[in-house]
């Protein structure tokens, strides 16, 4: 198992994130980079500071953890197609997921790393939520688990996801939930369904191990997808810009818990 000893780190909160220390990962030797992956999956989700990347280098970063994935022409930077702009700037992009979701929901192969870089940032607001979706499946009460194991939602797109994953290394299972393109769950009647996922949803927002990140110029999240949840926060009324750019390796087919 790779070790956490080659880079200096903190708990960012008691049950989901580190932040590594003193480090330019782009330059970092592979010891460093083992020990990230020692880090998401113990702690789900990984932020640095004080990071320097242009779009070139913030692929040339995702390349050491992955294959990126490639974005369309309306959400990615000109040049680089493995980099998708997210913006307040609703003339660049779309909006963002106000919701708790997974990257990747409507892909029969969701990403495995999602890495997301602040370019511009905000005075006030523009926080990213955070929850360890191992903790929360491990933690739910007894009949919303037994309402969602052994089942799948529907997406906005047909695509099918089993509710509760397992993670392909650690093999911790979790809760997989996308609230904002879920139509239904098969085995359902709507209204079941939707008490159902009420129920998750409710559980999830009062999660002991939600993370708000306040985000600076610099800021590196890196998360791994089959072991967190994350949300946009209401974006305020504001003149100022927010611009970041967001990256993710190409996963594998969720295992199903």
């Amino acid at each position: 198992m790779p070790t956490t000893d080659t880079v200096r780190h903190r708990l960012l909160s008691p049950a989901v994130g580190v932040e590594l220390e003193d480090i330019q990962l782009l330059t970092a030797n592979e010891a460093a980079i083992d020990a990230v992956w020692s880090m998401l999956d113990a702690h789900a989700l990984v932020v640095l500071r004080g990071q320097q990347l242009s779009p070139a280098e913030l692929v040339e970063l995702t390349r050491r953890f992955g294959e990126p994935e490639r974005f369309g022409p309306t959400r990615a930077t000109p040049e680089y197609p493995e980099v998708c702009i997210v913006t307040n700037d609703a003339r660049a992009a779309a909006v963002q997921a106000v919701y708790w979701h997974m990257d990747g929901a409507q892909q029969p192969e969701p990403p495995g790393l999602s890495l997301f870089y602040a370019v511009r940032t905000l005075t006030e607001g523009g926080e990213t939520l955070f929850v360890d979706a191992r903790r929360a499946y491990e933690s739910l009460p007894a009949e919303v688990r037994r309402g969602i194991e052994g089942r799948s939602a529907v997406m906005r797109n047909g695509h099918v996801q089993p509710l509760v994953r397992v993670h392909p290394r650690t093999r911790r299972r979790a809760v997989q939930a996308d609230f904002g393109v879920t139509l239904e769950i098969e085995g359902l009647e709507r209204d079941e369904a939707r008490v159902l996922f009420g129920a998750l949803r409710e559980h999830v927002d009062g999660h002991e191990s939600v993370y708000a990140h306040k985000w600076s110029l610099g800021d590196l999240t890196i998360w791994d997808n089959a072991a967190v949840l994350h949300s946009a926060t209401p974006p305020p009324p504001t003149d100022e810009l927010r611009l970041m750019w967001r990256t993710s390796t190409r996963g594998q087919p969720v295992i199903p818990g």
